[in-house]
């Protein structure tokens, strides 16, 4: 299946390992580039790594705390400069317990 997203950027936090991984190397496997993030510096650079040897994308890792709002526009704000845009995000993170979205505060 085409995904039509080759040459785009995404950023993809959680993505060190688990699910956010796979999302990333389904993305940079299909010819698009990824920011992946993680708390872990040595989990995500050596994700990064790896990720860098199946696609035809470019793969960066960024350390990235999901639940600290400073720590979170660090990490987009180096991703952009460093692609020159990001095309995509996805938040693969543990939250809050499930609920709808608008009654959800920052804090949460």
């Amino acid at each position: 299946m085409e995904l039509q997203i080759a040459d785009k950027v995404y950023f993809v936090a959680g993505a060190s390992r688990g699910l956010g991984y796979a999302i990333a190397e389904e993305l940079i496997c299909n010819g698009a580039s990824v920011a992946i993030a993680s708390r872990d510096r040595a989990a995500v650079q050596a994700a990064a790594e790896k990720l860098n040897t199946c696609g035809q994308g470019l793969a960066r890792g960024y350390t990235m705390d999901a639940s600290s709002e400073p720590s979170i526009a660090a990490a987009i704000a180096m991703a952009a400069a460093d692609f020159g845009r990001l095309d995509g995000l996805l938040v693969n993170a543990g939250g809050p317990p499930a609920g709808q979205f608008d009654v959800f505060s920052d804090e949460d």
